[in-house]
Parts: C-alpha cells; sequence; structure tokens
C-alpha cells in the first residue's frame, strides 16, 4: 500500500499521510489522478518562488527556501508586509512576501533576536486591506488581488500547521480567481492552495487554466508552477506538468 506522505525538511513535520487505497475506501475513488507524494513539503511554505530583485521581506539568497534574516526586526513584519503588497500588482510578488511572512511566523527560533507577532495580526491586517477596497471605488481586478491576498495567507498557514481558526483560504483563492480569469498567477496560487485535495478537482482545474493562459515555459508564471508544484508530480519541466495533470 502506497501512502501520500507530506514533509517539510526543516521542520520534520508530517503534514499529510493517507494510504491511497484505504482513502478510496472511505471518499470512494478520485475523479483526477492521485499522485504519489514522498518527502514533499507543501509547495505554499516550502517551495520559495523566483521573484529576481523585486522587493519583499528580507532574505538571505544564500537559503532561497528558509533563508531567515537574524537581523531583521520581526515586530515590522506585518508593515512591511503590507507595504510590499500594496507597491506592486505582481502576484508572484505577492505569493513570495507572504510565504516569506509565514516563515517569519512559524519558524522562528525561541531564540532569535526578535520574535514575530502572532499570526492573528497579519490575517487581522489583510482582513482590513481587503474591507477598505471593498469600501472605496475599486475594480474587480483591485477586489481580487486584495481577495487573493487574504487567501493565499490563510492557506499558507494552514499549510504551515499554524492551528488557526481562521479558515484555509480556499473560499477566497476561489473568489480571486473568479474576479481574476485573466491572471494565471493567482489560478496557480489557487492551485497551491488547494494542493492536498483528495480529489484534486479545484487544483487541477485552476492548473489547466494556467496552461490554457500560459504556453510559454520560460515564463515567470510556467517556471513559478514547475517550481512549486512540478515535485508534487514528480516532473521537473512544464511539458511534464501539463502533461501529469490532464492525463
Amino acid at each position: 500500500m502506497r501512502a501520500l506522505t507530506l514533509s517539510c525538511a526543516m521542520t520534520g513535520a508530517l503534514l499529510l499521510a493517507v494510504p491511497v487505497a484505504e482513502a478510496a475506501a472511505v471518499f470512494g475513488p478520485a475523479p483526477a489522478p492521485v499522485p504519489v507524494l514522498t518527502a514533499f513539503g507543501p509547495p505554499g511554505l516550502c517551495r520559495p518562488i523566483d521573484i529576481g530583485s523585486a522587493a519583499s521581506l528580507p532574505w538571505l539568497a544564500t537559503d532561497p527556501a528558509w533563508g531567515r534574516n537574524p537581523d531583521y526586526d520581526l515586530q515590522g513584519l506585518v508593515a512591511d508586509t503590507q507595504d510590499i503588497l500594496a507597491g506592486t500588482d505582481t502576484v508572484l510578488v505577492h505569493m513570495e512576501t507572504l510565504r516569506r511572512a509565514a516563515v517569519y511566523l512559524t519558524q522562528t527560533p525561541d531564540d532569535a533576536k526578535s520574535q514575530p507577532p502572532s499570526l492573528e495580526v497579519l490575517v487581522a491586517a489583510l482582513k482590513r486591506d481587503l474591507a477598505k477596497v471593498k469600501a472605496r471605488k475599486h475594480t474587480e481586478a483591485e477586489l481580487g488581488l486584495a481577495t487573493f491576498d487574504l487567501g493565499y495567507a490563510l492557506a499558507i498557514l494552514d499549510q504551515a500547521g499554524s492551528g488557526s481558526t481562521a479558515g484555509s483560504g480556499g473560499d477566497l483563492l476561489e473568489q480571486a480567481c473568479a474576479l481574476r480569469p485573466d491572471d494565471p498567477a493567482v489560478c496557480l496560487g489557487q492551485a497551491i492552495g488547494d494542493f492536498d485535495s483528495w480529489w484534486g478537482s479545484t487544483r487541477e482545474g485552476a492548473l489547466d487554466r494556467v496552461f490554457d493562459l500560459v504556453k510559454d515555459a520560460e515564463d515567470p508564471v510556467a517556471r513559478a508552477a514547475v517550481s512549486t508544484m512540478g515535485p508534487l508530480y514528480g516532473v521537473s519541466d512544464y511539458a511534464g506538468l501539463q502533461a501529469e495533470v490532464r492525463s
């Protein structure tokens, strides 16, 4: 019996262990192909996104996945995160910034120079930002991005095993995709947020939308799709990812 086993190399935390045959007996056969996962951490937390030189939270280039800067004053993390998100519409930058925020919030050792605020402080700040967008005149794209930020943050914190009671963010990510249907990065974010769904229909439907929108394998979104979701399917290139998802 082969098992779906997810772990983050850094934390060693077992995040999912569901024997395929046992899950099928409980939930019924999956309508989409079920990848076999071995030593694969949740992509929202464990798989960095290449944003080049774009501004984001302080990070050590020598460790793209876990490069927390020990000199960074974490008391400013929430305000810094909000400023970065407000300063760019590039969704991949939003995704990597929120990933770094989640790493700082959930993986900072107790003996660090400074301690981060609670998870709830970041979530509350993103909720306020979304409420501000709703309260003013806005485009669907603006509302979609603010909705995405909150949903993606909740999804990553959930993947980090934060135990947050604020929800997993899946509904918000679905709303964001509906508001920004032609934004492949938002679709990728939805797939990442739903990466561990047994049924997989949301994950693979979102990835299928990415493939429809992005044809060039060198596009930043295509490269991000391979780096985050490729290991889930055991592939290392864009064509291979499309073939596995659409098989």
